[in-house]
């Protein structure tokens, strides 16, 4: 078994967009490119994806948060291992790169966000070393709900 990472390149596009919705976020692979072109062209961000035996089976999208009141930090705004290859250890090794990452960037932490109800992604984390800081909710304002 051989992992590998690298950076994600616009051909891993349709695999990225599969998994996604593995993740829960269904996304068409024109969509999906779209947002890749502008992911890859920032500095403040990262796409990784993790190759086992050749073929991609993860992906990890990082970027650098500025807000007012805190220092600087770094994100996994997502991350994905195909269900059939999850607990070989694609998912830590993305997870190393994106620590390895945010601490060459100098930022003080790396945060992530993940739903209250994946519990064994819950799980996953804290055996890497995060601590839940909080439980938040979040509200969407659609646009198309309400015409102006």
């Amino acid at each position: 078994m051989s992992i590998r990472i690298r950076q994600a390149g616009m051909s891993d596009s349709i695999t990225l967009a599969r998994l996604s919705a593995q993740l829960g976020y269904p996304v068409s692979v024109q969509d999906l490119a779209g947002n890749m072109r502008i992911i890859l062209c920032d500095s403040e961000q990262q796409l990784w994806v993790a190759e086992l035996n050749g073929r991609v089976e993860g992906w990890l999208h990082a970027g650098i948060r500025f807000t007012l009141e805190s220092a600087p930090f770094a994100e996994i705004i997502g991350l994905v291992v195909d269900e059939n290859h999850r607990g070989k250890g694609l998912g830590k090794t993305l997870t190393a790169t994106a620590l390895h990452w945010a601490r060459a960037r100098g930022v003080e932490k790396l945060r992530l966000r993940t739903n209250t109800i994946r519990k064994e992604a819950h799980q996953f984390y804290e055996k890497l070393g995060f601590t839940q800081t909080k439980e938040q909710k979040v509200y969407d304002f659609i646009f198309e709900d309400h015409p102006l």
